[in-house]
């Protein structure tokens, strides 16, 4: 069963976060946790699948001429919130204590299958970590480990604008307003 109307922004979450999920495994069975390795997988997935969803989503984009107040705020508060991201580094204690020295140890083992546990979070389902290891393998740093959840942040209210779309909500307040 396939939907063609499903929007090319969330394909897109869906695939990456499938890709993250599927190369980190393989990668953990061959031992080839490392920079290197998770360089040259996500520059493959950018030039394979990553490019055609951002050219439909260009589209998407493009076919939308007029930028209206509310957007423009939208597109502030999201630049703002970049900015403040990129100035914060990670300090948390769930941060400190959990998902980064997680990310670490994998990186030193050369896997993400751990062979003892060291505490209870290790029980935890690894997905947002597996996208923090990618992204610490890109940037070389934790600078710029928020920007799993600042995509996310900027996917939701992109995606809930669609939804309210599809459903007719706008068409339906200015035929009750107008």
């Amino acid at each position: 069963m396939t939907d063609t109307n499903i929007h090319p922004l969330a394909k897109l979450i869906i695939y990456s976060y499938l890709y993250v999920f599927i190369s980190t495994g393989l990668l953990s069975l061959i031992h080839q946790v490392n920079r290197g390795t998770i360089l040259f997988v996500d520059f493959i997935y950018l030039l394979l699948i990553l490019s055609p969803f951002l050219k439909l989503l260009e589209n998407k984009i493009k076919k939308r001429k007029k930028i209206n107040i509310f957007g423009l705020i939208l597109i502030t508060i999201f630049i703002f919130t970049f900015i403040q991201g990129l100035f914060s580094a990670p300090n948390t204690t769930d941060a400190m204590t959990y998902h980064i020295p997680r990310v670490m140890r994998w990186l030193q083992d050369g896997t993400t299958f751990q062979t003892e546990r060291f505490g209870s979070h290790d029980f935890m389902p690894p997905l947002p970590e597996y996208i923090l290891l990618h992204l610490y393998s890109i940037w070389g740093s934790d600078r710029f480990l928020f920007i799993s959840q600042w995509f996310a942040f900027v996917s939701i209210v992109f995606l809930c604008g669609e939804v309210v779309i599809q459903l007719g909500v706008i068409r339906k307040l200015y035929s009750i307003h107008g």
